[in-house]
């Protein structure tokens, strides 16, 4: 497994929770608001710590947990809220996929501005942004378009991890089915996916395994044709069995 959790708990908002994420996998984590399935995924990202519990990513045991140290091992997050959590939306395009990439760009003389140009250029093409020039302000884009240049961020640091937490939350039809293109990809690539979301239809449509969460554990694991709606709505009301 590229991502081991053993007993990870975090007190009032999920507890002993275990599973593993294997390579080129989309693992989808379903259940109700409030189950707790974000504030695992902010956990496992870095972003906060648990009380107890262990996390093993790409065979190394984690110590310490920051979102810096995260990036470097080869993980990255579209979080749920790209207004609030992902994007400064007073600044351009180019700054919000390269900030947290800025040393790739690095050289004697400070930041190859030229290279990170280019670079950005590419990706957002990869990603099928539409934008006019990237000099504009990430405020300006639809929010397909928003949503999109968050994959744009993750795909610029080459993940072998990525966590999607509500992906598609807010976006039409057309942004959907690219995003859900995108997340395809990622794992035909090699990538891993933890994907997140509300939408049991989504969870259905591409994950290649599902987790189940009520009341902060895991209530079921459900694979191949156990993946169904009435599966995953029984279970998201269920007692969590860890």
């Amino acid at each position: 497994p590229i991502l081991k959790v053993e007993n990870l708990t975090r007190k009032g908002e999920f507890k002993d929770i275990s599973f593993e994420l294997y390579k080129g996998e989309i693992l989808g984590l379903a259940g109700l608001v409030g189950s707790g399935r974000s504030e695992l995924a902010h956990t496992i990202y870095g972003d906060t710590m648990p009380d107890s519990g262990d996390i093993t990513f790409c065979e190394e045991k984690l110590t310490s947990y920051d979102v810096a140290t995260s990036i470097k091992m080869g993980m990255a997050l579209v979080p749920e809220s790209r207004r609030s959590q992902g994007l400064i939306l007073s600044r351009p395009l180019l700054e919000n996929i390269s900030l947290p990439h800025l040393k790739k760009f690095a050289s004697l003389f400070g930041v190859n501005k030229s290279k990170e140009r280019q670079e950005v250029i590419l990706k957002c093409e990869q990603t099928k942004v539409k934008y006019r020039s990237i000099e504009d302000e990430a405020e300006y884009l639809s929010g397909g378009n928003q949503q999109k240049l968050l994959f744009t961020r993750a795909a610029m640091g080459k993940p072998k991890l990525l966590i999607a937490d509500e992906p598609t939350r807010g976006v039409d039809i057309g942004a959907k089915r690219a995003i859900y293109e995108l997340i395809s990809k990622r794992s035909e690539v090699g990538e891993s996916v933890l994907l997140i979301s509300s939408e049991i239809e989504e969870i259905i449509g591409i994950s290649n395994r599902v987790l189940v969460m009520s009341r902060g554990s895991i209530s079921a694991e459900l694979r191949g044709s156990e993946i169904t709606k009435k599966a995953i709505m029984e279970a998201a009301f269920r007692e969590g069995n860890q």
